[in-house]
């Protein structure tokens, strides 16, 4: 693995009923932030179902690229498959930073996708 190839702060946007919780806008601040003092993009990860309309909002609140992954799957949280989206997209797109908000949802998830 080259860690030269890792650019980007990447932020997991927390959705219910394909409502965007504030926590999601508050870390999207922190990544812009993050992403500007390194010179880098900051990337939106929002999995669900029907949560395509929540994309414009993140973009409009600092997100340069948002990855949407719809699937029934997704409709409710459950960890695992969440876990298994996030690292999919961590793969793909190599960011350098991943953050998660430290709610039950970011508790269980980010252990998960840390290990993996």
């Amino acid at each position: 693995m080259n860690t030269n190839d890792y650019k980007g702060v990447c932020v997991f946007i927390e959705q219910v009923d394909g409502v965007v919780g504030q926590i999601s806008y508050e870390l999207l601040g922190k990544a812009r932030e993050l992403a500007d003092n390194i010179g880098v993009e900051t990337l939106a990860i929002l999995l669900g179902e029907k949560v395509k309309d929540s994309a414009e909002s993140l973009a409009n609140a600092e997100a340069d690229k948002v990855i949407v992954v719809e699937n029934k799957e997704l409709k409710v949280y459950r960890c695992e498959p969440y876990a298994h989206a996030i690292c999919t997209i961590v793969e793909k797109y190599k960011p350098e930073i991943l953050l998660l908000g430290a709610t039950c949802i970011g508790r269980e998830l980010g252990p998960r996708v840390a290990t993996r």
